[in-house]
């Protein structure tokens, strides 16, 4: 038990117990676990992205196995972090953005099916799990956002396609995607 007028973090001043602070007695060297967890979920998420975009690029597929890697990979991360907070309510929007990204892009794929792949509605559920966990309450907006955005770029891939005089098939809508996901999530993270 620590005297009341001591913080509990001998580094930082913080509330955080000591044991949960990577800390130095210098203020710019410390971090926090919840940073370090923070951070290996987004160097994760945009690992991740970048291979899966080059695939759907090359091969117009996104590999189950792939995008299950993501998307535990994600949690588990974002779960330590969790641990780290004693916090759960992140859990909650995250876990409410996964089903509700998915659910809707499963939608659109049962209704046009030649218009939006499987590979696309199992890449929502990761990437509606990183955005209801930047999010949170907001996850709605956050996901028309990411959808109006990913659809610009969409609509640029298939200009480039057809300025080249040839065109190679349907648009890849992983790429855009991906990278609407990480614009709308560092803009609200």
């Amino acid at each position: 038990m620590q005297p009341v007028d001591q913080p509990a973090c001998p580094y930082r001043g913080h509330g955080k117990r000591s044991n949960r602070c990577f800390g130095s007695p210098l203020p710019h060297c410390s971090v926090t676990a919840q940073t370090v967890f923070n951070d290996l979920a987004w160097l994760w998420l945009i690992g991740w992205l970048v291979a899966l975009s080059l695939v759907d690029l090359r091969q117009h597929r996104l590999p189950t196995s792939m995008v299950s890697r993501l998307a535990a990979g994600l949690v588990a991360l974002h779960v330590a972090v969790v641990l780290i907070e004693d916090r759960p309510a992140p859990l909650f929007w995250a876990l409410l953005g996964m089903v509700g990204f998915a659910g809707f892009l499963y939608l659109i794929h049962r209704r046009a099916p030649e218009g939006l792949g499987g590979g696309d509605v199992r890449l929502a559920g990761p990437l509606g799990w990183q955005l209801g966990w930047v999010a949170g309450s907001d996850i709605f907006l956050a996901v028309a956002l990411t959808l109006i955005v990913a659809c610009g770029g969409a609509l640029m891939l298939l200009v480039l396609q057809r300025s080249g005089k040839r065109f190679t098939g349907p648009v890849a809508f992983g790429p855009p995607l991906a990278a609407a996901t990480l614009l709308i999530s560092a803009i609200w993270n």
